[in-house]
């Protein structure tokens, strides 16, 4: 199912929750999922939305690529908002340094996109 914002800030607490209680038995199901569905409102540039993520942001990384938000951020079309998550993302703690599996790091996508405010 894609993201589509949702005002109702149970069902991300909810989720978390989940993710919580998953992480102690070991499973990484859940994990994912949330992981996708952060992303997928990083994508969006839904700041009210991450930031009623109970989760530590710094913790959330897509295992198959190996990024983190920052990473995803850079897909925001707008370039205001962009910069906005951004500004958020690093002010939570997240590594704008991170490589992925190709070396490459989320300066260095910005700048591929013309992203030049972000570097």
């Amino acid at each position: 199912m894609p993201y589509q914002s949702d005002d109702s800030e149970d069902s991300i607490i909810c989720t978390n929750a989940k993710v919580l209680s998953a992480r102690r038995q070991g499973s990484q199901e859940v994990t994912a999922q949330l992981t996708k569905e952060v992303m997928e409102m990083v994508v969006a540039g839904d700041l009210p939305a991450l930031e009623k993520v109970k989760v530590p942001l710094t913790q959330l990384v897509d295992v198959k690529s190996q990024h983190n938000a920052v990473f995803f951020a850079m897909l925001i079309a707008d370039a205001a908002q962009c910069m906005k998550v951004l500004e958020y993302l690093v002010g939570q703690g997240l590594d704008s340094g991170l490589e992925d599996e190709l070396k490459q790091t989320p300066l260095f996508y910005a700048a591929r996109e013309g992203k030049l405010k972000a570097c």
